[in-house]
């Protein structure tokens, strides 16, 4: 299954992904912000200077 988030009027500050057993992805607009949550706990950070926060491993098959 996939979502597309795709709306330019979109004025929400948060969208929902849920998933089985009351599990839940969010998308959080917070000021300038994105974050990117999972339950209560905040995985990602994006800021307009393109800074990019994360909490945990970042794992990768390539060049970071």
């Amino acid at each position: 299954d996939s979502v597309l988030l795709k709306d330019d009027t979109v004025t929400a500050d948060s969208h929902f992904i849920s998933g089985a057993s009351g599990s839940h992805w969010e998308i959080v607009k917070s000021g300038t912000d994105l974050i990117i949550k999972y339950g209560s706990t905040s995985l990602m950070k994006l800021d307009t200077s393109g800074n990019l926060t994360v909490t945990g491993d970042i794992i990768t098959n390539g060049t970071i």
